[in-house]
């Protein structure tokens, strides 16, 4: 472990925030201040608590691999086997098993058998910040602290560390705070403070979406018609798109709950920005896509349905400060299109290299090697997700129906190999070998 890396502080106590607590501390790191401004975990993380959470296994193997992925019991996740796109006529566009695309990787990764998983957000959150180590193993949790600045001590050496060592500086509802760091880890959101002020870099722009996305969560016994719902396979999720309309749904646990997402261009987004009569209108825009879609729809209460940011990052040519004190991870880093479901297993993949990476070496090589090893990485999912967004926004029955062609007539591989360079990414084995 870094002798110059011994206090550090994250700043946002999100799944990736709280999953950096966790990896580093398995590193060996026992100086860790996690902050965030809400008043509690509940109410830090609203937006992974209010649905379903598809969780590919490029993610779910590093929870495997920090001890972390038992934490939430099967009876409260769904392991997909089968990922399956359709058109709303019923004409399937492609097909896939998530392991099967790894194992056929050149180099295979570690655990390849770990699948996707769909859970409910809320779970895996719970799960995590629950198994925090506790104050006196290293990690300490400050609520009610809202980031102000980084400065350098000015006084005499004191448990803040010595003049000229770094300050963290926050407002809390005790008054302002000080916190001696050696590290500035930024989990602060897609419009992160932090990234703008800290770090001088090209990209990392926010960028709107072509559209809107709309997810909910329904008990699988209060479908509409009753007798339960018809899918497929238990184990399978289902992408069906339209002309600019896309949905997704499948179990999130053991047949208990189904977990829906559907995407909207912006064509019909106005529609949808009431609350109260979103669920109607829902049930409107989807009515001519085949069961069990209306159904689920219909059946979904209003206050089991949530909307999720429609917008992106350009990708940022960096994500460390020129003097390698701050370091950006999570949507502060690349928060992206909800396509592929790539925003939280990006984060563990941040958490994770960075953890690594500073066990390895010293500052400022290890967020410098961070911010290289990332770069290329996080550029292609960015363009992958922000691609498919628009490419299932398309607004006009024509351009939809040109795209279903298109990709029922493309060859199986060429439609998968994509999506297999982010499946088959290992980002422990890329720090290691650094």
């Amino acid at each position: 472990m870094s002798p110059l890396y011994q206090r550090i502080a994250i700043v946002g106590a999100g799944v990736t925030g709280v999953l950096t607590a966790h990896a580093l501390h398995r590193a060996g790191f026992r100086a860790i201040r996690l902050f965030d401004s809400a008043s509690s975990f509940t109410a830090a993380a609203p937006s992974i608590q209010c649905g379903p959470l598809i969780l590919p296994c490029h993610g779910s193997r590093l929870l495997h691999r920090l001890g972390l992925l038992a934490l939430i019991p099967k009876t409260a996740r769904n392991d997909i086997v089968k990922i399956r796109s359709t058109t709303t006529a019923g004409h399937t566009i492609s097909s896939y098993d998530p392991v099967q695309l790894v194992r056929d990787a050149p180099h295979r990764p570690r655990d390849s058998s770990i699948p996707t998983i769909a859970c409910h957000g809320r779970d895996l959150y719970i799960a995590l910040t629950r198994a925090l180590p506790k104050h006196h193993d290293g990690v300490e949790v400050k609520f009610q602290h809202t980031f102000k600045e980084l400065k350098q001590n000015e006084g005499n050496e004191s448990e803040k560390g010595e003049k000229g060592a770094m300050l963290a500086c926050f407002d809390s509802i005790d008054g302002p705070v000080e916190s001696g760091v050696d590290l500035l880890i930024a989990d602060d959101g897609l419009h992160s403070p932090i990234r703008s002020r800290y770090l001088q870099q090209g990209g990392g722009e926010v960028r709107s979406l072509p559209g809107m996305y709309v997810r909910g969560v329904v008990a699988a016994d209060s479908i509409a018609g009753g007798g339960g719902v018809s899918v497929p396979h238990s184990n399978e999720l289902i992408e069906v798109f339209g002309a600019g309309l896309k949905f997704c749904y499948c179990f999130i646990d053991d047949g208990r709950h189904i977990g829906w997402l559907a995407s909207v261009s912006s064509n019909y987004q106005d529609a949808l920005q009431d609350p109260q009569t979103r669920p109607e209108r829902m049930a409107k825009l989807f009515s001519s896509f085949p069961a069990p879609v209306p159904a689920l729809l219909s059946s979904t209460l209003p206050f089991s349905i949530d909307t999720c940011p429609s917008e992106d990052l350009r990708p940022p040519s960096t994500f460390h400060s020129a003097d390698g004190r701050v370091v950006l991870v999570g949507d502060a880093a690349h928060g992206c299109a909800q396509e592929l479901w790539q925003n939280v297993a990006l984060g563990m993949e941040d958490a994770c290299m960075l953890s690594e990476l500073l066990s390895k070496h010293a500052p400022p090589e290890a967020v410098r090697l961070y911010s290289q090893l990332r770069a290329p990485r996080i550029k292609y999912a960015l363009q992958l997700t922000r691609s498919e967004a628009e490419q299932a926004l398309r607004p006009s029955k024509m351009m939809a129906s040109l795209r279903d062609m298109a990709m029922s007539m493309m060859p199986p591989k060429a439609q998968l190999d994509a999506i297999a360079q982010l499946l088959q990414y290992d980002a422990l084995r890329e720090a290691e070998q650094a």
